[in-house]
């Protein structure tokens, strides 16, 4: 028992983000940033800062990304850490590849549908403004941040 409530500090200090259901990271547009277009992650999900409900809100597993509610094959994402792809109907063009710094389709990717990430912003290669710009505040991962950056969420 002695070493029961040592052990169980120790986790709960390591994971207060999981404990205590806290936000781990928010992503936001850099312009215009409202309630409704921000998004709070909280280390199992992704709401909107505002008008939160089980539809707006996804889950992500570690392996696949899904809303919280009216999940379907077509829109839940598997995610293997380097290719984030639709459950059903996958193919090159909406299969999207990671390689730590870049996502893009993995056929026809170009300079407009390439994003990058530079640990604290999600922009187009090419042709990026604030307006299209993500800002990542904390911790939110990359097939999470993906969905927000090309407009599933």
């Amino acid at each position: 028992m002695r070493l029961y409530v040592p052990f169980l500090a120790c986790m709960l200090a390591l994971t207060p983000h999981l404990a205590l259901g806290q936000t781990v990271g928010e992503i936001h547009p850099k312009s215009g940033a409202t309630f409704e277009s921000t998004y709070v992650w909280d280390g199992t999900e992704l709401s909107p800062k505002s008008g939160s409900s089980f539809s707006s809100t996804w889950t992500f597993d570690g392996s696949e990304v899904r809303p919280k509610s009216g999940a379907t094959f077509e829109n839940t994402y598997e995610w293997d850490g380097e290719e984030l792809r639709p459950k059903s109907g996958a193919d090159f063009s909406n299969t999207y590849v990671w390689d730590g710094r870049e996502l893009k389709p993995k056929s026809g990717s170009s300079f407009e549908n390439t994003w990058t990430f530079d640990g604290e912003e999600w922009e187009p290669k090419s042709g990026g403004s604030f307006d299209d710009t993500w800002v990542v505040e904390g911790h939110v991962p990359v097939p999470v941040a993906a969905l927000v950056v090309l407009g599933t969420v």
